[in-house]
């Protein structure tokens, strides 16, 4: 993982890069949980793995804590040409993602393209949607990928 090939410069990227089952889409685990996981991001093997991995791929998508909880956001929007905050509904308070927009804004360079809110009803209230959770491009997607598991 991530943490595997930062702490040990022998490992090789293609070494740990992972190939999903959908066809071009490519994963990077975290790996072990190191003694202090922000040294790590703050170092320039970090700087040069992203470098790496974006001559390689079009998009680069980096999973992070929460922003409140952990210092990491900092050395991530450093590297993060955009970002997409993720929002929990019904959970996250509009001050607790007020307060995280201003600690991303404040890395110079860090642009905010949108919110992502995760965990809300489609079904109900403002959320509907005029495509049902059966629409026909959910089940193609969903049937060519994740039906030759079963």
């Amino acid at each position: 993982g991530l943490s595997t090939i930062l702490s040990d410069k022998k490992i090789r990227l293609s070494h740990v890069i992972r190939h999903s089952r959908i066809p071009g889409l490519c994963y990077l685990s975290a790996g072990p949980v190191p003694d202090d996981a922000l040294a790590l991001l703050r170092t320039q093997r970090f700087v040069q793995v992203i470098a790496s991995l974006a001559k390689y791929f079009n998009n680069i998508v980096i999973d992070s804590p929460p922003v409140l909880c952990v210092p990491d956001y900092m050395p991530l929007c450093h590297v993060a040409r955009r970002v997409v905050m993720v929002v929990r509904q019904g959970q996250t308070l509009r001050e607790e993602v007020r307060k995280s927009a201003s600690l991303m804004r404040s890395v110079p360079g860090t642009k905010i393209i949108g919110v992502l809110l995760n965990r809300a009803p489609l079904s109900h209230g403002r959320y509907s949607s005029s495509r049902s959770a059966r629409s026909p491009y959910r089940y193609s997607y969903y049937e060519r990928y994740y039906s030759r598991a079963s």
